[in-house]
Order: structure tokens, then sequence, then C-alpha cells
């Protein structure tokens, strides 16, 4: 026959006879029998599955290394340092802004360093490892010189409130400027599924209108870098 569900035994080659498990399709659980499952504790599985009707699953991972742009023509793997209001701090905050595309993604960053004071002398601080999760609300995308973006604030109720601006700062204010982001990094990775939940019809004068109802669901998680 044509079946909709395999489970295939990377170790042996084998395909797991269906006796054995049990597929749970409306949650996406697969529970093996007690016999099979002591047997095969060490065991690595891959499933295969078919499905039917309107749906497609896309992945969406942050970029392994983002760079510095200096204007904010950015894209999928750079960013743009600059400065937004913060309703939060209720002031200016140094704020690293991303593509449309990066929404919602977790970035690393390996050494951050911004002013905490401009009066004489300046005062630099520098964290390192710091974490950062890019905005994912349309409702608070910016328009930067012409272009839709997100961003990622420094400074928040929760850390890095003393963060007043960058080092770079205007020319001359900052006698000895230093390099603001080093090593940035994504670790979040997403899988989205996207299926036709339905439609509904219209009568009008001119015909009826098929309006199709589209739903998702995302599944986000963060990745770790495995040991040699």
């Amino acid at each position: 026959g044509s079946p909709d569900f395999l489970v295939y035994d990377t170790t042996s080659g084998l395909v797991v006879p269906p006796s054995e498990y049990r597929v749970d399709y409306r949650d996406g659980l697969v529970v093996f029998s007690d016999a099979f499952g002591a047997a095969n504790a060490a065991g690595m599985f891959r499933f295969l599955y078919k499905a039917h009707g309107e749906w497609a699953v896309q992945v969406q991972k942050a970029t392994s290394t983002y760079r510095r742009n200096r204007a904010s023509e950015v894209g999928f793997d750079d960013f743009f340092l600059g400065y937004r209001f913060s309703p939060e701090m209720r002031r200016n905050v140094p704020t690293m802004y991303f593509s449309l595309s990066e929404a919602g993604k977790t970035v690393s960053v390996r050494e951050l360093t911004y002013v905490t004071r401009t009066g004489a002398p300046v005062e630099v601080r520098t964290v390192r490892n710091a974490t950062f999760r890019i905005n994912d609300d349309p409702a608070r995308f910016i328009s930067v010189a012409g272009r839709t973006l997100t961003f990622a604030d420094v400074a928040s109720q929760g850390r890095f409130q003393d963060a007043l601006h960058w080092p770079t700062g205007p020319a001359g204010a900052f006698p000895h400027p230093v390099e603001p982001v080093v090593g940035m990094q994504g670790l979040s990775f997403r899988a989205r599924v996207v299926w036709s939940g339905g439609a509904t019809v219209r009568q009008t004068v001119a015909g009826n209108v098929l309006r199709t109802r589209w739903r998702k669901v995302d599944l986000d998680t963060i990745l770790t870098r495995a040991g040699n």
C-alpha cells in the first residue's frame, strides 16, 4: 500500500512495523510499545510522513554571523547601530536595527560596549556574552531613512539601564572610540507550519467571492553549539 507514516531505524536500516507504535495525528505524538521502547532505548529513528491538503513548512534560522553595516540599508545578515526613543526608559537608548526578516530571532553578542557617562571623563562599560531578542511586534517597527526596520534595544528596565550612548558617538566627543558590537551570532531556530483553515463564501452582485482562511503555528527554540 501507500502508508502516510513511516518510522525508519537509522541503525539497522529497517522500517519499524506499524504494530510497534501508534500515532496521535492531532498532537503530533508517536508512542512506541513498551517492549519495543525498552529494547531500543538508545536507538535513532527518522520519521517520514505524508500530508494532504494545502499546507507548508518553513524553517527560519537566525544568521550564524551578523556584520555591522554603517548605513540603514541592512539585509538579513547585518545590523545598523542607532538610537530610538524607548517609552519604557523614557529616553533615547542605543539600539541595534535589523531587517524585518530577523524579527523574533535571538542573537548573542560576544562583546558589547557602551557609554555610561558623557561628562569628563567619559565612562565606558563592556559586557560579554549578552543575548537579545529582536522585536517581532509589527506595531513597533520603525522607519529609518525611508526603510521599515525592527530592532533590539540595549537598555531596558531589565538590564543595562546605564547605557546612554554608543562609544563611537559624535565626532570628537569620545577620544578613544571602540567597536560597540563585536561577535554577533544568531541563536534561534523557528519552524513554522502554515495550513488552510477553511474558507468563506460571500455573495455579491458580481458573483460569489471565496476567501480562504490561513492559519499558522510557530515553534521556537535556541541552538547550542555541540562540543568536539
